[in-house]
């Protein structure tokens, strides 16, 4: 049995990055959006046997369309396996010392970039810090302006995750992570990154009172939650719907679980219905679990799958937890 391996990134609410959607829509080919879609549903291990039955697909169109997704950087071939595929990793080539001090000695911006980060992390710059942020002028090619405001971002991000005090030092790699995820918003220069940045503000604010709704407080959402509170507010939910989410949720299951409270806001974006309004007058009221019906519409019965879901989650939990 052939089997193809790849690395793709790790979402529990199977998110689509923005830079993703647009490389599959630009490429205008249904079938690379297709087998895209199931590589990410499966987590990048699948084999061509069952990819061929899932899909009702040929060998040929899988290997075909992998190729296209390759092409179009979604996905790429190891040089240590023909067999083995892998998402383009989000990671700085390495630099000799020789083409940093190169790049010092010069009359670019990059030297007084060096001065300022320091300055904002109220350190020297180790050998590695120098080779990240390098990479993030050279390789990412952000202007220095763009990348000073970045590393203000994530200082002053971490300051608020440490309760208004920097208690432990920002690290590069965590500017890294940070400036990719700029680069997937298309943040290439100054205007773009001060609009990013309101942006950001906007969406903290609605993270705010979306945990004020969900009775969460003194805390920062940690970035699975924070993924799922991406993901509703880009699939156009008002904080009022996903507040009305929220309560099925808790009425149904006793406490806020994140799969559940997804799959609500996913049955309701699928048949449209996103304000209060249309939610109402469009999505069938749950009934009581313990109720019996017959011919239950189709949104009860999500709901009843989701409980029983939760239900077997628990079982498996209580048997792990068992003496052996």
């Amino acid at each position: 049995m052939e089997e193809l391996k790849l690395t793709m990134e790790e979402s529990g609410a199977l998110i689509l990055e923005r830079h993703t959607v647009d490389r599959l829509i630009s490429n205008r080919n249904g079938d690379a959006a297709l087998l895209y879609l199931y590589l990410l549903r499966e987590g990048g291990h699948i084999t061509m046997e069952k990819t061929t039955t899932v899909l009702h697909r040929s060998a040929t169109w899988v290997k075909q369309t992998l190729e296209e997704l390759k092409a179009l950087g979604l996905v790429r071939q190891n040089k240590s396996s023909a067999g083995v595929l892998s998402q383009e990793p989000e990671r700085l080539p390495s630099y000799t010392g020789e083409e940093i001090a190169k790049e010092m000695e010069g009359d670019s911006p990059f030297p007084a970039l060096v001065q300022e980060t320091q300055r904002r992390l109220g350190r020297t710059l180790s050998t590695a810090d120098l080779t990240i942020l390098f990479g993030l002028y050279d390789y990412l090619n952000l202007p220095a302006e763009v990348i000073s405001l970045l590393v203000t971002y994530c200082a002053e991000q971490q300051k608020q995750q440490s309760g208004g005090e920097m208690t432990r030092p920002l690290r590069m790699r965590q500017v890294e992570r940070e400036a990719y995820r700029w680069k997937r918003h298309g943040v290439d220069t100054l205007d773009q990154a001060v609009a990013h940045l309101k942006y950001l503000e906007q969406r903290r604010s609605i993270y705010g009172e979306l945990f004020h709704v969900m009775q969460i407080e003194n805390r920062l959402p940690s970035p699975s939650e924070q993924k799922y509170l991406d993901s509703f507010l880009d699939m156009g939910f008002p904080v009022e719907s996903i507040a009305l989410a929220y309560d099925k949720t808790v009425l149904q299951t006793g406490s806020l679980k994140w799969p559940y409270l997804n799959s609500i806001l996913k049955r309701w974006h699928q048949k449209n219905l996103h304000t209060v309004e249309e939610i109402k007058a469009g999505d069938a009221p749950l009934k009581p679990t313990g109720q019996k019906t017959s011919g239950a519409p189709a949104s009860q019965a999500d709901d009843q799958e989701a409980i029983r879901w939760m239900k077997e989650l628990v079982r498996r939990q209580q048997q792990e937890e068992k003496p052996k």
